[in-house]
C-alpha cells in the first residue's frame, strides 16, 4: 500500500526540490508480509536462531545531512481497526528567535487518507513534547479536518534491559470553521 497515489510520499511536491537537508519517503504504512529471520549466533539457543511468520511491515527511507535537534518520528498501526499513522517533524530551525513547527503527518483508515504538511497552505500544528516523561501530543488542522494525537512511552528497566510500553490515541474529526 503506497503512501498515496501520487507516489511523492509525505513531503509531497517539496520532495522534488533538493534544497532541504533532510528527506523522508514512506513507501508503505502497512504491507502484508511473510518473513523468516535467521540469527547465526552460537550464543543464541538453537530454537531461537530461526523464526518465521506473517505480519505487517512499514517501509521508509530517510536521507540527508542530519536530523534536526528537536525531532520526533512515530509510526503506528492498529491491526484491529486498520488505522495507520506516520509522522516526522518538530521545530527544525529558528527564524528571528522563533521556532516554527513543521510536521509531515499521514493518517490512513478505511474511510480516510489525510495528509498534513506545512506546504499545504492553511495547515496548522500544535505539539507538546516531554521526552523525559515520555509524553507527546500533536494537533494538526487542515481545511475541515482536525487530527488529535496523544502518545506515551513508559520506560521500565529490568536487568539493564530497557522496554518501552506505548499507548497511542488518535482522533480525526471535522474541524470547526474558523
Amino acid at each position: 500500500e503506497p503512501w498515496n497515489k501520487s507516489l511523492l510520499g509525505p513531503e509531497g511536491f517539496i520532495s522534488l526540490f533538493r534544497a532541504f537537508p533532510l528527506h523522508w519517503f514512506v513507501y508503505s504504512l502497512a504491507s502484508f508480509t511473510t518473513f523468516e529471520v535467521r540469527v547465526p549466533d552460537r550464543a543464541v539457543p538453537a530454537q531461537f536462531q530461526t523464526f518465521h511468520g506473517t505480519g505487517f511491515v512499514h517501509f521508509e527511507k530517510n536521507w540527508g545531512v542530519s536530523f534536526p535537534q528537536s525531532y520526533v518520528w512515530m509510526q503506528a498501526h492498529d491491526t484491529q481497526s486498520d488505522k495507520r499513522i506516520a509522522l516526522a517533524g518538530g521545530k527544525p530551525f529558528t527564524v528571528a528567535g522563533i521556532q516554527p513547527e513543521a510536521w509531515l503527518v499521514g493518517y490512513r483508515s478505511e474511510h480516510y487518507q489525510q495528509d498534513f504538511a506545512p506546504q499545504n497552505v492553511g495547515t496548522t500544528f500544535k505539539s507538546d513534547v516531554d521526552a523525559c516523561k515520555g509524553k507527546f501530543s500533536l494537533t494538526a488542522t487542515y481545511l475541515n479536518r482536525k487530527l488529535v494525537l496523544e502518545a506515551t512511552a513508559n520506560r521500565q528497566t529490568s536487568g539493564g534491559a530497557e522496554r518501552a510500553v506505548r499507548a497511542v490515541r488518535i482522533a480525526l474529526s471535522q474541524a470547526a470553521p474558523p
